[in-house]
């Protein structure tokens, strides 16, 4: 029997065609992934002092959102102010930090459970 050569409808992949594929996310999918912006119970400032701050550093969070999230932190330790991109949520936090409070961001698929603060 001879052998033919062509058209036998099997591609032989050689080293330089094998993809490798990656588990670990792209910059950009860790961007775009959502962050929560999370307050800590703060001793120093007066409830209506971090209702202002936050108002005018997270416009995500201004108003009676605000006034809600610093009475739930001041009840129980820590609350969300906001949940966004990672960008956002770091620029808030920096801000918020420089103003005086103090905050934390965390991956927002990291939280199970919890009412999310987007309404």
């Amino acid at each position: 029997m001879a052998a033919s050569r062509g058209g036998g409808g099997s591609t032989k992949l050689d080293n330089k065609t094998i993809q490798k594929t990656s588990t670990k996310p792209t910059y950009k999918e860790e961007i775009e992934k959502n962050y929560r912006l999370i307050l800590h119970d703060d001793p120093v400032h007066t409830i209506q002092q971090v209702v202002e701050i936050i108002s005018q550093s997270c416009p995500l969070c201004s108003g009676p959102r605000a006034y809600e999230v610093t009475l739930e932190v001041h009840m129980t330790g820590a609350g969300t102010v906001a949940v966004a991109n990672k960008k956002i949520i770091s620029d808030y936090c920096k801000s918020l930090q420089v103003a005086g409070l103090t905050v934390s961001m965390a991956p927002d698929d990291d939280f199970e459970g919890e009412d999310d603060e987007e309404e």
